[in-house]
């Protein structure tokens, strides 16, 4: 059943922790439970490392992602966990680290779902046994919340045979937000594939997706349901730049990509990032030129 804690709405309620973000309470949450014996059943199943680009080296993390935007985010995301941990630290085991909260906050960030409640009302909740279960783009399975018993299911999308290993969808994600947030990345995603650019006139950000990349480059250089040729123009240049900041090209990534079952893992999911990117910026560009 879905529900909240008491300790964690203890938690809410204490100061400053109300005013952060729900992963760095949940994170606060998990860190001043681990020895507490009601949860050994969940902690013990969660992994004592994760492959995300938040626990890669420095040196590597600018290495594998150099060019691409994921890199320009967790460096971001790195500062706000850093920030984060100063405030709780007061809050946490005299013995916790800065590496030991990045880890439970990875922990929440990868195995929380976003549950509608009905009503209009929305729900974030860690639901176990279920983020035990495997991404794919045809699950098996699909989950939903149950409004009559409050609880979130898990229903047969197609005959599973006895045996047959589950699995279900995270959703429609780009290959740089499976890989920030869950550590790995997926063959033929190019239909979820996204970019972003930024324009040059008042640092505008501009949001594009391959699969819908008609309508995100009208939402970029649209005016009153004309193409704003300036705009327009400008975006072409700012895609330009941006394919000329990636180490390698289109191309080498997808020769590179031929061999991914011989290379490092963290090398291959960061080869797709890099790929994935460098697609929607070519695709965006392709189409933006046919509107000139």
């Amino acid at each position: 059943m879905v529900q909240e804690h008491s300790s964690l709405s203890k938690l809410n309620e204490s100061l400053p922790l109300a005013n952060l973000s729900w992963e760095t309470r949940l994170a606060v949450f998990l860190i001043v439970n681990r020895n507490n014996s009601q949860y050994t059943p969940l902690w013990e199943f969660l992994p004592t490392k994760i492959a995300t680009p938040l626990s890669w080296p420095v040196d590597k993390l600018n290495l594998l992602l150099n060019g691409t935007h994921l890199l320009s985010e967790i460096t971001k995301q790195r500062e706000a966990i850093s920030a984060s941990f100063k405030i709780v630290e007061p809050h946490l085991p005299p013995t916790t680290t800065l590496a030991d909260f990045t880890w439970a906050w990875q922990m929440f960030g990868s195995r929380v779902w976003d549950i509608e409640l009905g009503d209009g009302k929305q729900g974030t909740a860690m639901v176990p046994v279920l983020d035990l279960v495997n991404h794919a783009a045809n699950p098996k399975a699909e989950v939903d919340y149950s409004k009559e018993t409050r609880r979130v299911e898990m229903v047969a999308a197609q005959d599973i045979n006895a045996g047959e290993w589950l699995d279900i969808s995270y959703g429609e994600k780009s290959s740089a937000d499976l890989l920030k947030y869950y550590g790995f990345t997926v063959p033929e995603n190019d239909s979820n594939e996204s970019c972003v650019v930024e324009m040059m006139t008042g640092g505008e950000v501009c949001d594009f997706q391959v699969g819908m990349v008609e309508y995100s480059v009208k939402q970029c250089v649209g005016s009153n349901g004309k193409v704003d040729l300036t705009r327009l123009k400008e975006l072409l240049d700012a895609i330009k730049r941006r394919l000329g900041e990636y180490p390698t090209t289109i191309d080498e990534d997808f020769e590179l990509l031929r061999y991914i079952d011989f290379i490092d893992f963290d090398l291959a999911n960061a080869l797709r990032v890099r790929r994935a990117e460098k697609l929607c910026l070519s695709t965006v560009f392709e189409h933006g030129t046919t509107l000139l």
